[in-house]
């Protein structure tokens, strides 16, 4: 049995980012294309909002959809490089290096695809932020289902 996403979190969560960012519901609901009584009950957790509703959010305030869904993580996207990089794991590997590859420089820990399909899918899922979502969500939740299984 799969685990459900508490949409009290969520709710929760949409009201911060409302507050944070000095909107009001009228403001808010508008720019996400529901009624303001819609969107109250998103905050009310009434209702959960949809996956383009979340990813319009995390999209135009520069919220991580971990954060937002979930609970993990920092709060904005800009901040999960940061907390990745003063990690104890970053700490310990000493200061950042970077590598030449096809005469590009990069960072040594980052991950170098070399698969044409796998290119095109990371390609596509830039473009196309509610696929790159489902995606992921589909991996989180399968990856979890099968950590059960082999506990």
């Amino acid at each position: 049995m799969s685990k459900r996403i508490h949409s009290t979190g969520i709710a929760s969560r949409m009201r911060t980012i409302r507050t944070e960012k000095g909107l009001t519901v009228l403001e808010l609901s508008s720019q996400l294309g529901v009624g303001p009584n819609d969107y109250r009950k998103y905050e009310s957790a009434v209702y959960t909002p949809s996956v383009h509703i979340q990813v319009f959010l995390a999209e135009k305030f520069n919220i991580s959809l971990d954060w937002l869904i979930l609970n993990k993580g920092p709060m904005y996207r800009d901040q999960i490089e940061t907390a990745l990089r003063q990690s104890e794991k970053f700490k310990q590997e000493g200061p950042e290096k970077s590598v030449q590859t096809g005469g590009e420089e990069v960072p040594s820990d980052a991950v170098i695809v070399t698969s044409p399909e796998i290119k095109d899918l990371v390609r596509f899922m830039e473009a196309n932020p509610v696929y790159k979502f489902q995606m992921l969500s589909d991996f989180y939740r399968y990856k979890q289902e099968t950590e059960k299984a082999h506990e």
